[in-house]
């Protein structure tokens, strides 16, 4: 799955389209995830096996619930509502809203 949004990269002003959470960790003993998202400039070039323009972790401060799959946890906290509070990151902000796609 991977999240489409429209992203300008930080320090090279690129646009970054096509957003992919690479990997997830978990945090049993402070209860935080993390999800290391990379973002390319289209889903062809991700396809294609070219390397992201920008990479960057962002937090949250829960654990998935039991039986969600860690990825798709992330990519649901990554786009939620500007209310949902459980991400500390700054950067979250730009993905607020944008979409889940295959």
């Amino acid at each position: 799955m991977a999240i489409i949004i429209d992203y300008v990269t930080p320090g090279t002003g690129a646009t970054a389209a096509y957003h992919v959470v690479q990997q997830v960790t978990i945090d049993y003993r402070n209860a935080r995830s993390a999800a290391q998202l990379e973002s390319f400039v289209s889903k062809e070039t991700y396809d294609d096996g070219k390397q992201p323009v920008f990479s960057q972790s962002i937090e949250f401060a829960e654990l998935p619930a039991a039986g969600l799959d860690a990825r798709s946890y992330a990519e649901q906290k990554i786009v939620a509502p500007a209310d949902d509070k459980t991400s500390p990151t700054a950067a979250r902000q730009y993905f607020i809203g944008a979409q889940i796609a295959e």
